[in-house]
């Protein structure tokens, strides 16, 4: 169970941050 929530933070994060990516490079 605990395995699941480590694994859905993580995706959420990673998933943050290819959106900051792709924001960063469509704005410069």
């Amino acid at each position: 169970m605990k395995f699941r929530v480590v694994l859905s933070c993580h995706l959420i994060i990673s998933g943050m941050f290819l959106f900051h990516l792709f924001v960063f490079h469509k704005c410069y």
